[in-house]
């Protein structure tokens, strides 16, 4: 019975510390970026996508912008998440333009 429960219990503990560790990974992701894009005016980090793959991690972050925001930097941002992690990182940007129209009242 102590040997049933020993080989029941390794594979559980193995599914703990991946989902750990992915959560981790998350977190760290979303707090990097955010400390990135914190200076850019008119950005705004709207949803992060994880990803474990056999080369590293693969991040998707979508971001809200003004049009051709000239602080959106994704080499800046993938390294400091390769810097964060110490890991192998993929980044894939999909910046959606924003535009903002005033109309002043008559």
């Amino acid at each position: 019975s102590v040997i049933l429960l020993v080989v029941v219990s390794l594979p559980l503990a193995a599914v703990l510390v991946n989902t750990v560790r992915r959560s981790q990974d998350q977190h760290i992701v979303q707090q990097t970026l955010q400390q990135q894009i914190q200076p850019l005016t008119g950005v705004d980090l709207t949803q992060v996508s994880v990803q474990q793959t056999r080369s590293g991690l693969e991040v998707t972050a979508t971001l809200y912008a003004p049009q051709n925001h000239p602080g959106i930097d994704g080499g800046l941002l993938a390294e400091a998440l390769r810097k964060a992690l110490n890991a192998p990182v993929t980044l894939r940007l999909v910046v959606i333009p924003v535009t903002e129209i005033t109309q002043p009242a008559p």
